[in-house]
């Protein structure tokens, strides 16, 4: 008689990875992070520029749900490009999420929006796995740093001027390499010497030329001293690009490092 005996806590582990995993499809941040509205244009909610802008809002949602290359979209509608009534907008989902994940937050920031820029031409809005960009301005291929907003890690850093410039050693490092990339997106993790594992996330929105992703990164980057003085952890987002380090794993896990990580929990297994 063959019987299968496995230990209470690899049973406990491998249920906790599987759950993680299958867990990947379907999470996605509640609340935003950060948003402006700029008040200096309004439009009429029975205006041409509000057709434009459902039309736009419609072409970013439908993209968001594909199974590819919905990563980022940029999309316009307006009949003469640069009229007043021309919108431009984009979407950027993180690089490492899946399209349930992407589709589901830029959902939520087209509703948010439609309840908080009700009337306002010009708009962004941060949520931890996309952002969502319009205005009555082309944007499409240009570096935009502004506006911006930035969060920390509450804790500082043991021997704090070492660890300074060991992240922005490594940050500027990984976002040279990142800029070149295809999906203008990468994650690193870094051992540095005398702290621990560094894991950071950068990334550029695609209609940006490597070089303008470089600078991009490099304007985020500069930032963290003034900003981020010697925090553990923390991040910076601009329009075009936003970077972010922890000293813990905050992005999702290649799917097959989570796949074959469970298969060799279940090898554990006892048979006999």
């Amino acid at each position: 008689m063959t019987s299968f005996n496995m230990s209470v806590t690899t049973l406990v582990v491998a249920v906790s990875i599987l759950s993680s995993y299958l867990s990947m499809t379907t999470e996605a941040t509640p609340n935003p992070l950060y948003h402006f509205c700029s008040n200096t244009t309004i439009f009429n909610p029975n205006s041409p520029y509000k057709s434009n802008l459902d039309i736009v809002l419609s072409n970013l949602s439908s993209n968001a749900a594909q199974e590819r290359d919905f990563i980022y979209l940029d999309a316009d509608a307006g009949g003469v490009n640069g009229t007043s009534n021309y919108v431009y907008g984009n979407y950027l989902c993180r690089g490492d999420v899946n399209s349930t994940i992407c589709h589901g937050c830029v959902l939520a920031s087209i509703e948010f929006a439609r309840r908080n820029c009700s009337v306002e031409k010009e708009m962004i809005v941060w949520y931890d796995e996309c952002m969502l960009r319009y205005s009555n301005q082309s944007f499409r291929s240009t570096m935009s740093v502004y506006p911006y907003f930035y969060m920390w890690n509450v804790e500082n850093a043991t021997e704090m001027d070492k660890f300074k410039q060991e992240v922005e050693k490594t940050m500027n490092e990984f976002a040279s390499k990142a800029a070149r990339s295809g999906k203008k997106f990468m994650v690193h993790e870094a051992n540095i010497s005398g702290f621990d594992t560094i894991y950071s996330l950068v990334q550029c929105t695609q209609d940006l030329s490597s070089d303008d992703c470089t600078k991009c990164l490099q304007n985020a980057t500069s930032r963290f001293p003034s900003l981020l003085d010697g925090k553990r952890g923390g991040r910076v987002c601009l329009p075009s690009c936003n970077i972010r380090y922890e000293l813990y794993p905050f992005y999702y896990v290649d799917r097959r490092r989570h796949h074959n990580l469970f298969l060799l929990l279940l090898l554990h297994l006892q048979i006999r």
